[in-house]
């Protein structure tokens, strides 16, 4: 992946990655026996963290398929990166620049080849100069930045991307600001509709697809990954959705068992089968993070996962039309694969008092099973269900929930379906 003129190079192989770099470890280890003991306890997938790496030198010294450049509105400098970028490209960049034309807005990004660079391509892009004044639009710039080169990675055939601090310290933009800028960047959705069937015309037979960076959900990804196996850990065996070694098998297996037992022994049996409505879209995201601090998450994570949902914004985008961002202020992510963990951790059952209430099977009492927000409850008799239903109606709606009434259904003992 080099240039024509591109010698002596850092392979991208021979870079540390993200999990084999030193680094404070995560968790308390005071209470182990060896409490120096440097390892991690949380599980991770190698061909995801390996995708990431943290380069302390010079860029411009990777072998990669594009480099990041922060330079002015003409490509011909702005700091000590971007001149050094020119430098070693040697004239055919300049020329190039000057023969095309290219000039960049601040907030976009422009693509020439890496020639005598040992990259195939490098991304130019325009950082904002930074007023507190007018810090929101800065921001607004920056985040353009990052987006517009990711972006622009994708349309040059990008397999591997050096991505240089955007923000230029001659600029004025304050380094703290403009790592959250990074990670709003990485924190904004586009949403296209799918239309299902029926009239055209009416919104709700159209199915919303979110769209997320792809940097964004690899960094997802590695979090899910750290945090999976204590997500697991703090769920019931009640919860079979979006767990390792769970799946819908279980719960249909139990539930058939369960009724093959009391129809054999002549025993009362009533089902509730309930489903939330947009449950993933209406939760409040405070009830997770709140799940998620009572799971003693390490609070690092905690922090990270607060950051990108405090900026999370989502745009609209109907054929060549797009909105504005909009602030996302309830529900978990579309499309991240994190979403799903973070949903089920939210437990509204542990407000409940139903120890003597369900179905008694040896002294123990199963009250309900559940896939993430589907959910089917157990009783010996009409007047529990309808009490169990109320109570997790009352703190379903605390955290945002609302049952879809026109998908909950109830069965008696000989399994006759009564309408809602």
């Amino acid at each position: 992946m080099r240039g024509p003129g591109g010698r002596g190079g850092v392979p991208c192989a021979a870079v540390a990655r993200w999990a084999h770099s030193p680094a404070a470890p995560l968790t308390d280890y005071s209470q182990l026996a060896a409490p120096h003991q440097a390892s991690v306890v949380f599980q991770y997938e190698p061909e995801i963290n390996d995708r990431f790496a943290i380069w302390q030198g010079d860029i411009t010294t990777l072998e990669v398929d594009a480099l990041v450049s922060s330079t002015d509105e003409r490509l011909l400098g702005g700091d000590a990166l971007s001149e050094r970028v020119l430098l070693l490209a040697g004239p055919g960049m300049k020329e190039e620049i000057v023969t095309r034309g290219l000039e960049c807005r601040t907030g976009e990004a422009v693509a020439t080849p890496g020639f005598a660079l040992r990259c195939r391509h490098v991304l130019h892009t325009v950082s904002p100069k930074y007023l507190p004044k007018y810090h929101t639009a800065a921001e607004g710039a920056l985040t353009n930045c990052y987006r517009n080169v990711l972006c622009l990675a994708a349309e040059v055939g990008a397999k591997s991307l050096a991505l240089c601090v955007i923000n230029q310290p001659r600029r004025n933009f304050p380094p703290d600001v403009a790592a959250h800028v990074a990670l709003q960047a990485w924190s904004r959705s586009v949403v296209v509709l799918f239309f299902k069937k029926g009239d055209k015309a009416l919104l709700k037979n159209y199915r919303p697809i979110s769209l997320l960076s792809h940097v964004y959900k690899l960094f997802s990804r590695v979090i899910t990954n750290r945090l999976a196996r204590r997500f697991d850990d703090f769920q019931p065996p009640e919860q079979a959705g979006f767990r390792k070694g769970y799946s819908t098998v279980d719960h249909i297996f139990t539930l058939r068992q369960i009724e093959q037992k009391t129809e054999e022994y002549n025993l009362p049996l009533c089902l509730a089968f309930v489903d939330y409505e947009k449950a993933f879209d209406s939760i409040e995201t405070w009830a997770v993070l709140n799940a998620l601090q009572r799971c003693h998450i390490d609070y690092r994570h905690i922090e990270v996962l607060k950051c990108l949902y405090r900026n999370a914004t989502m745009s609209v985008r109907v054929e060549d039309q797009t909105t504005e961002a909009i602030p996302l202020q309830r529900g978990v992510r579309q499309g991240d694969v994190i979403s799903p963990k973070l949903f089920i951790m939210e437990d509204v059952f542990k407000l409940l008092d139903w120890e003597e209430l369900g179905i008694n099977i040896n002294g123990e009492y199963i009250s309900h099973l559940r896939f993430a927000d589907d959910i089917v409850f157990m009783a010996e008799s009409l007047e529990d269900l309808s009490k169990m239903l109320q109570d997790l109606n009352r703190v379903s709606q605390q955290v945002g929930l609302k049952m879809n009434m026109d998908k909950t259904k109830v069965s008696n003992s000989i399994l006759e379906v009564v309408d809602n």
